[in-house]
């Protein structure tokens, strides 16, 4: 979800989804800019300044600055459910997906009826391969492709009897990869194939240095699992160049 910013954040939000929603790593000179335009909210709405500062630290790729500002975004009066929605999705936005997950469940304490909200957590555990336990709130999912990828997986896992803690232990150390190399971390994708649900990884890497990252993975997967589940459950990294790539041919279709 996004904000619905007031008139003079409009061209701030502007800004830092264009970099978002086009893949795109702003220069450090660009991040100087956006943040400048960020701190001189401070004095108007320090919850929203804050924010917005979370916000452009996914574009620089720094985890622990995105976590310091939202906390200082939710100390504050004036915070509300947008604030700590786009919690939950800045964490998601940098590879924190088990942090995501914490926090998406948390507002959903908080704000039970918002419909952002219950949304934004079912993404957090589809994309945490919590696929069981989304598949019990699935009835308000009206994302139809999403829904028949969430009956579909439910099945594959349920002939397995892989479990949604499994999946999420193998997920968390799939991510693990993003923070133990300090990546920057775009989107993943999630796909069935040949009864195994597949997850993509997207990282600003170069093609030819992705099969260093995805031998790394594999040895992660190894050491920390007895069984990989490799033909139930994968995952792989991916240049970000792939999904650009991608993106342009269907545009071009």
């Amino acid at each position: 979800m996004t904000t619905q910013p007031a008139p003079k954040t409009q061209k701030l939000e502007k800004d830092i989804n264009y970099f978002l929603d086009n893949y795109l790593r702003p220069t450090d000179l660009e991040i100087r800019r956006l943040k400048k335009e960020a701190e001189n909210l401070i004095k108007v709405d320090a919850a929203v300044s804050y924010g917005y500062l979370g916000r452009i630290a996914v574009l620089e790729n720094n985890r622990e600055a995105v976590i310091s500002n939202y906390e200082n975004a939710i100390r504050f009066p004036s915070n509300n459910c947008v604030t700590h929605l786009n919690y939950s999705v800045a964490l998601a936005n940098c590879g924190l997906n088990d942090f995501a997950l914490e926090k998406a469940r948390e507002n959903f304490k908080m704000f039970p009826d918002d419909k952002y909200v219950f949304h934004e957590l079912c993404d957090r555990l589809f994309c945490n391969a919590r696929f069981n336990e989304v598949s019990k709130l699935i009835n308000a999912i009206e994302d139809s492709k999403q829904l028949q990828l969430i009956n579909h997986a439910t099945k594959i896992f349920e002939m397995a009897n892989l479990t949604d803690s499994e999946a999420q232990h193998l997920q968390t150390l799939a991510y693990s990869v993003i923070e133990k190399n300090n990546l920057y971390y775009f989107e993943s994708t999630i796909n069935i194939i040949d009864d195994c649900v597949c997850f993509t990884l997207y990282v600003d890497l170069p093609v030819e240095k992705i099969f260093d990252i995805n031998w790394e993975l594999a040895g992660i997967l190894a050491d920390g699992v007895e069984d990989m589940r490799c033909g139930v459950l994968s995952f792989k990294y991916s240049s970000i160049d792939v999904l650009r790539e991608r993106r342009e041919y269907e545009r071009g279709i």
